[in-house]
């Protein structure tokens, strides 16, 4: 069984935190096109108020980032894509215009991640991701839901 770990950027407040359930649901239900086999986790990213701009404006676009097998078929891709947006704007009642789906290969994704974590020194690096996680771990004890601020405090 293939393991995905999609990442999704929302912004804070409004009706998400009541809408993540349902978000992920939509999601593996998405991964259906792609592995019907899929284990699939979402971790949400919620960024602060005025910490986002599209066009010179404060942002209401969500970015959703779900990696794809490297051998995907492009027709595949596509699919899986809309899916993911069609939900998405059907459960938010967003438009099209605030939701980026990025279905990128599992190894770019990988490789992303890795190179994210090296801008910051060794010692910080491990003190944050452990903020992160026991965040993470907490908000999925206690709401259902793993999320964690990308402003967080070391």
């Amino acid at each position: 069984m293939n393991k995905y770990r999609v990442i999704a950027s929302v912004h804070e407040g409004g009706v998400w935190e009541q809408r993540f359930k349902a978000l992920e649901q939509a999601i593996k239900n998405a991964y259906g096109i792609v592995d019907p086999n899929a284990s699939v986790s979402v971790v949400w990213q919620r960024i602060p108020a005025g910490q986002a701009y599209l066009a010179g404006e404060p942002s209401t676009t969500s970015t959703v980032v779900p990696p794809v097998p490297v051998d995907i078929k492009q027709e595949i891709r596509e699919q899986f894509m809309h899916a993911v947006c069609q939900e998405w704007m059907e459960i938010t009642g967003c438009s099209v215009n605030e939701i980026i789906v990025n279905a990128m290969n599992e190894d770019m994704v990988a490789k992303y991640m890795q190179i994210s974590q090296g801008r910051l020194s060794k010692s910080k690096a491990k003190s944050r991701f452990a903020l992160m996680f026991i965040t993470a771990l907490l908000k999925k004890w206690l709401r259902g839901y793993t999320s964690f601020n990308i402003n967080l405090k070391s």
